[in-house]
């Protein structure tokens, strides 16, 4: 259970109005090297791991810069710390010497939101199943909790404003990969199945059960807002 595809692309969408409109404001000294499409790629990638050849959960734990923090002890303080610190590592190494530094942004974004889904999101929606006789061992709880992630990305797709240009930038951006994580071939997979599901499908729209809609769409400007507060710390470092 993490943030859905397009709850992703939403927070990049209007994280991209800010970065586009007052680029030095939020981005110093990387300013001049913002690229939306770039941005909203990056946003997308860590989930990309999903299409590698014998895909298993330890492989997305990775991308996510999780290696050895399992599923419900993330909000472990010492856990929180090390995947910070991996974080901040990775964006070091990547965030000066990239022609393609938006990229590295937008995973950075994208991990930040997942954060925040984990920490305040994820456990609620884990009691609300659980009240119905599924614990976080039942496999079936990962289906319920998936099906209204679905459900929400199916309607914020036709609901949430400005989506539109996430769409246009993964039908015109550059091919990339992410160094050391994912390939070109699988990102390109990942992301013609991203436009192919979401955005070029249509959806019979269900309401979600344990996550509302509600919830979901307010959680959208809280992550940017976060996100904008934590930018700093990341850019100033490794440069």
């Amino acid at each position: 259970g993490m943030a859905g595809t397009i709850v992703h692309l939403a927070v990049a969408t209007q994280l991209d109005q800010l970065f586009a409109n007052e680029p030095e404001r939020y981005l110093g000294k990387m300013a001049d090297k913002y690229c939306s499409n770039d941005f909203f790629a990056g946003n997308i990638c860590p989930d990309g791991i999903m299409a590698r050849e014998g895909y298993c959960r330890e492989m997305k734990l990775h991308t996510h810069m999780r290696d050895g923090i399992p599923d419900g002890t993330f909000q472990q303080p010492e856990h929180l710390q090390l995947f910070r610190k991996r974080l901040s590592d990775f964006f070091a190494k990547h965030n000066n010497k990239e022609e393609r530094f938006s990229l590295y942004l937008g995973y950075l974004t994208h991990m930040l939101t997942d954060e925040k889904f984990i920490l305040e999101i994820h456990p609620y929606v884990l009691q609300r199943i659980a009240v119905t006789g599924y614990d976080r061992d039942n496999p079936q709880t990962y289906v319920k909790f998936g099906r209204d992630v679905d459900q929400i990305d199916f309607r914020l797709v036709k609901e949430f404003p400005g989506i539109d240009k996430a769409y246009q930038a993964l039908c015109q951006v550059t091919p990339y990969e992410i160094a050391d994580y994912i390939t070109e071939q699988e990102l390109t997979a990942s992301r013609e199945w991203i436009k192919s599901y979401f955005f070029e499908t249509e959806h019979t729209i269900e309401d979600p059960i344990f996550l509302p809609y509600q919830e979901m769409y307010q959680f959208i400007p809280e992550a940017v807002s976060q996100i904008c507060d934590r930018l700093p710390e990341y850019i100033t470092s490794g440069i």
